[in-house]
């Protein structure tokens, strides 16, 4: 079986890796298919080497081709609107979850997942945990890191930046 889950790092490094800290920083995500297409705005309420705090403004559902994971353990609370989710343990064991307004979840970086349906104007609060790796895609030949993923089917992630 082919392992998802991404390699951990030997030794921490956070230098020249992005922004690590913020307060109130708003940026948006285009859409994997429709780069002129905002697919999430996310405001940094505040945003810390060790724990960061997140407004998310879900617009579409997911479009890449596979699922992603996540570089630090999260909980999620839908404020308004809400979704349907895939996640995945392992390739294999895959739960399909109805996230409604005012439902909480947690999701570890061991895991992947996919928003599959969006009810209109979906917003989402995230508290997110240190940071321990990058983020990328469970493919069928196993983990992708993110900045390698073609999602367009044009070559190397065209969008790049953290999400």
């Amino acid at each position: 079986m082919t392992d998802h889950r991404a390699p951990r790092p030997k030794a921490r490094r956070t230098r020249n890796r992005g922004t690590r800290w913020a307060l109130l920083r708003m940026f948006e995500v285009p859409d994997a298919t429709e780069p002129d297409r905002v697919y999430l705005r996310r405001l940094r309420i505040v945003q810390t080497p060790w724990f960061g705090l997140y407004l998310h403004w879900i617009f579409l559902p997911d479009r890449d081709r596979d699922p992603h994971d996540h570089p630090w353990p999260f909980v999620s609370w839908v404020l308004r609107g809400g979704y349907t989710e895939t996640t995945w343990t392992t390739p294999v064991d895959l739960q399909q979850h109805v996230r409604n307004r005012w439902s909480a979840h947690r999701i570890s970086t061991r895991v992947a997942h996919s928003i599959d349906q969006l009810q209109p104007r979906t917003v989402t609060l995230v508290a997110v945990g240190r940071r321990c790796r990058d983020w990328g895609f469970w493919t069928p030949t196993g983990w992708v890191h993110y900045a390698a993923y073609d999602r367009a089917g044009e070559g190397p992630d065209p969008f790049g930046g953290p999400l």
